[in-house]
């Protein structure tokens, strides 16, 4: 049983006694987006695919429309902001729902995670699509000494190099290592790392 309670520095949550602290870097492999509800005159039906990026309140608003193409924008926040102009056909082909604005505010950089596909219909100026992420984020329990890392250290130094032919210093720092999770403790017999499956909610 997962239950959510605010703690200091952000939301805790409590499996079986033991508090998990949850953030928006924990892998969301398994969300998916609710069916999408269509409105306005005569809408093709939109079929969405892909892993959200995100706890999208998604929104596709049709521009334009006529018997076979659309220009919409969308917008992943229930309409607060929105992408630039983005055209489809209503052929079945996927159309990536990433923005074509420059330094885009949308979703991450611009990407949803998302594609969406319309069947064939006659797109009107009114149409609006809409749809929820359903998220699922994985959090991991691991006992002390569950999960090491080994790094060579003295490696681990800055090193710099000038680029002359775009006339700029670059500085770069390597990491070389080896993580390993034990599946079980040294002379132990339970697991040392649990994984949790959760349901993500009341999201804005």
């Amino acid at each position: 049983m997962l239950v959510s309670s605010q703690g200091e520095g952000g939301p805790l949550d409590t499996f079986a006694g033991l508090k998990i602290v949850t953030s928006d870097r924990l892998p969301i492999t398994g969300s998916t987006m609710s069916t999408v509800v269509s409105t306005g005159t005569s809408p093709p039906v939109a079929t969405l695919a892909g892993t959200p990026l995100g706890p999208w309140r998604l929104q596709i608003d049709a521009l334009t429309g006529s018997a076979t193409t659309i220009t919409f924008r969308f917008s992943v926040d229930n309409g607060n902001t929105w992408s630039g102009t983005v055209t489809a056909l209503d052929d079945g082909v996927p159309v990536a729902l990433i923005d074509p604005a420059n330094d885009s505010v949308i979703g991450r950089n611009g990407a949803t995670g998302l594609t969406v596909a319309f069947a064939a219909g006659t797109f009107n100026a009114d149409n609006l699509y809409t749809s929820n992420a359903q998220m699922k984020a994985t959090s991991i329990l691991l006992k002390r000494n569950a999960l090491a890392f080994w790094f060579n250290q003295s490696l681990l130094t800055l090193q710099t190099d000038k680029d002359i032919r775009r006339d700029t210093n670059e500085a770069a720092m390597h990491l070389y290592g080896a993580p390993h999770r034990y599946v079980r403790r040294p002379g132990g017999t339970k697991a040392g790392v649990a994984h949790v499956v959760h349901n993500v909610s009341s999201f804005v």
